[in-house]
């Protein structure tokens, strides 16, 4: 069982703790945890950390791990139960009890992974403000100097002044003051006023200058007009000769001049192929009258057919004779058909030995035209062909010829046409470029004139709707009306000067009151007196609230230097002392020399930093116990030390675990979690031997 009276763990009660999973710890006034790396010991801390202490974020901790319980005994009635995300915490309860215990009692009462500095970011793990939170008020004169700035902390008074950084409260007086200032340099201003004739004579130069500019205004919208007009005027002169038309009649001439040179090649080479291919109708001819067969077979083929004609007749007739009847009706057939045919060969011998010209005329005028002489009928067909080659190309030039022709007279046609149109009259082929080019010339000119019209109208800037076509009363001049501008300019601006001097005053008051500048001047000064009196009670009331914490803060200061013996009161204390003696079996006592914790010893003195780490653990612990027991003032509490000796040497170990189990006999719960199997064995037989049923082992098994 826990031990009875006091504040201890009773019961912890754990799931999805790391590699430890789930599991319930019944506690007694000693426990030992033991368990090697990676089973979870280090889990189990940080979860008591998280759900008993406010500050466990301190630690430096990892993400949050597990869930469960902790039920704590002896702060209330009934036991308490804290989770990691429960809103109260241990702290909570002992700043509204009667124990009066500092709220950073956790620092004290957890040693976790072996770290027994209170304060892990000062020397030797502890300083003077560290133990002014344990041994001292300290925390309740941090509480009433908490809300009060740095600046006012820092601030004194020097002379009657408020001396310090022009920052927070400072800087708030300050600005009240510079406010109060200024209000009465305003008032102060009030009082001499201002003439108001420089203003009225400027507003009389400015009418009249508004008068002479409106007069050249008028001009320019006029000369704007003038400009509109002739602009138009050169834009339908362009719309007469169109760009288009213009391109247009530009790539028909050079159609023409490419047609022109194309139709001169096609009849230089249609008189090229007609020469070649002249003689090709006599050749032709010639061809067609040349005969390959001898002259006296022609002759006598007819003559033999009849010849066989007339003796197959009397072979007819004498096969009558004998009464051979079939015999001689087929002698007689054949022998009239026979004679037929040769009196048609006769006459076709005699027709064509009459038309035929003589051969060797046809070769005479062969050789007249070719300069050579003819062998042959295959020469005569060689020449035939070559000719009629000659004759297609020339046929296929003329049609060539012809489509250009037709082509060039179709545009010929639409460019005479166009022409006219443009120039009102038809010019001759040899003035087209002259007149096409005299059109592009013009336009040209056109095109410029249109430009510069253009440019002066935009240089005038007057919008188109402003235009005037009504004359004013003086012609416009761009350096007049650029005088004029200028002298404007400068008068506006002086008036807008002397309106700021005679209004910058009213507006100032404004600015202060908040008032509208149309308000009258009696109630702008009626609100600004008004705040004047806000200011200034402003200013007194920070200066007395400045005043009072300067005198707070020297007040606490003359405490603070009071805590200061207690803090040394509170090391030579004999219960610190007494354990700080038994724990170490070296050093004597503890002292505090300039923030910094001095060990002292029958020999020499030590600075708490410069100890080995051993030792130095030792030290702490000892304080640790010693805080403890004289801050409880006899009430035991609880403490959780995790492998807390592991850098001690073996003989000190045996020491440390002696004064564990002497704090348990008083009254103290301890829980010690170490993963060390020679501490392990220690505690294990100390306890037995010395607490019996007041030891719990926890084994923990991954």
């Amino acid at each position: 069982m826990p031990p009875k009276g006091g504040i201890c763990l009773e019961q912890i009660a754990v799931e999805n703790l790391g590699p430890m999973g789930g599991r319930t710890f019944e506690m007694g006034p000693f426990n030992l945890v033991f368990g090697r790396n990676e089973t979870g010991k280090t889990y189990l801390v940080e979860f008591l950390l998280r759900a008993l202490f406010r500050q466990a974020g301190e630690w430096n901790l990892r993400n949050d791990v597990g869930q469960g319980k902790v039920r704590v005994r002896g702060l209330a009635a009934e036991a308490v139960e804290f989770t990691p995300g429960g809103r109260r915490k241990l702290e909570d309860y002992w700043s509204e009890g009667e124990m009066g215990l500092p709220t950073n009692m956790g620092r004290l009462l957890v040693v976790k992974g072996g770290e027994l500095d209170f304060d892990r970011g000062s020397a030797g793990g502890v300083d003077r403000a560290v133990l002014k939170s344990v041994l001292s008020n300290e925390n309740l004169i941090d509480r009433i100097l908490k809300p009060m700035q740095e600046t006012v902390k820092k601030a004194e008074v020097v002379d009657r002044e408020i001396k310090g950084h022009d920052k927070g409260e400072l800087q708030d007086r300050t600005m009240a003051r510079s406010d109060l200032q200024r209000i009465d340099r305003l008032l102060e201003q009030v009082d001499t006023g201002m003439p108001l004739s420089r203003i009225r004579s400027l507003e009389l130069m400015l009418k009249n200058l508004y008068n002479a500019l409106a007069v050249q205004l008028a001009a320019k919208r006029h000369q704007a007009y003038l400009f509109n007009q002739a602009l138009k005027e050169a834009n339908r002169a362009l719309e007469d000769t169109p760009q288009e038309e213009l391109d247009r009649l530009s790539h028909l001439l050079r159609d023409l001049r490419r047609l022109d040179g194309e139709i001169l090649q096609s009849e230089l080479d249609l008189g090229k192929r007609r020469a070649e291919s002249q003689h090709f109708d006599w050749v032709e001819q010639a061809a067609g009258l040349w005969q390959q067969r001898p002259a006296n077979e022609d002759a006598r083929t007819p003559w033999l057919i009849l010849a066989g004609a007339g003796l197959s007749i009397a072979v007819a007739a004498g096969l009558a004779l004998f009464d051979q009847s079939v015999a001689a009706a087929i002698a007689a057939v054949a022998g009239l058909a026979a004679g037929a045919f040769g009196l048609w060969r006769l006459r076709m011998t005699t027709t064509q030995t009459a038309e035929q010209v003589d051969r060797s005329e046809l070769a005479e005028g062969f050789a007249e035209r070719f300069g050579e002489p003819l062998t042959d009928l295959a020469q005569l067909k060689t020449v035939e062909n070559d000719l009629r080659k000659a004759a297609t190309i020339a046929e296929a030039i003329e049609q060539r010829r012809l489509g250009q022709r037709a082509e060039r007279a179709t545009l010929a046609a639409d460019f005479t046409r166009g022409l006219a149109a443009l120039t009102g009259k038809e010019l001759e082929i040899h003035e087209w470029e002259a007149g096409l080019g005299e059109l592009a010339a013009r336009r040209r000119l056109r095109v410029k004139e249109a430009h510069e019209i253009e440019k002066q109208l935009e240089g005038l800037g007057v919008d188109a709707s402003d235009y005037s076509e009504q004359p004013a009363e003086a012609g416009y001049s761009k350096s007049e009306a650029a005088s004029l501008e200028h002298q404007l300019e400068q008068v506006q601006v002086e008036i807008a000067r002397s309106n700021a001097e005679l209004q910058g005053l009213k507006q100032s008051l404004c600015n202060e009151t908040g008032d509208s500048i149309d308000r009258p001047w009696e109630e702008i000064l009626g609100n600004l007196w008004k705040l004047r009196q806000d200011k200034a009670t402003e200013y007194r009331q920070r200066t007395g609230r400045i005043l009072a914490q300067i005198g707070v803060k020297e007040v606490l200061a003359r405490i603070a230097a009071e805590e200061d013996e207690r803090i040394r009161m509170g090391l030579q204390d004999r219960a610190v002392r007494r354990v700080l003696q038994q724990t170490t079996q070296h050093y004597q006592s503890v002292d505090l020399e300039n923030d910094s914790l001095v060990v002292r010893s029958e020999t020499a003195d030590y600075q708490l930093a410069a100890l080995s780490t051993g030792a130095r653990e030792q030290v702490l612990l000892a304080l640790r116990m010693g805080f403890a027991s004289r801050l409880a003032g006899g009430q035991p509490l609880f403490m959780l030390l995790d492998d807390a000796f592991q850098h001690s040497d073996w003989e000190r170990r045996e020491r440390l675990v002696a004064q564990v189990l002497s704090m348990v006999q008083s009254g103290w719960q301890i829980t010690y979690l170490t993963m060390d199997d020679h501490l392990r064995g220690l505690f294990d037989a100390a306890a037995r031997q010395t607490l019996g049923e007041d030891y719990r082992f926890h084994p923990i098994e991954a």
